[in-house]
């Protein structure tokens, strides 16, 4: 689309790590990096979706971890539902949020 914004799409599964405590595995998209992120954290046995969460951008070059109530997916804008999508992107964008 004309005009449209671009969007990263990065869906971060489910991983069982020391002691069974659960961690979500992100791959960021190193060419996307300067782009609006749409973060997708899949449940705990990775059969659906558990939230979504919009970012200015991931800056991080490498794979990392999040945490149950890791503080940076507070960085970002929480959906409630994915109708809020279109207006997060939008405040991303244009407001100064720090990506991870």
């Amino acid at each position: 689309m004309p005009g449209g914004r671009i969007v990263s799409v990065v869906v971060a599964r489910a991983i069982r790590s020391w002691k069974d405590s659960v961690r979500w595995q992100v791959d960021p998209h190193l060419s996307e990096r300067k782009f609006v992120t749409l973060l997708v954290r899949l449940n705990q046995d990775n059969s659906g979706v558990k939230d979504f969460h919009v970012f200015a951008r991931i800056n991080a070059k490498n794979r990392f971890r999040l945490t149950v109530g890791d503080p940076r997916l507070q960085l970002g804008i929480v959906l409630p539902t994915l109708s809020a999508f279109p207006e997060a992107v939008e405040r991303a964008a244009h407001k100064c949020l720090t990506g991870l």
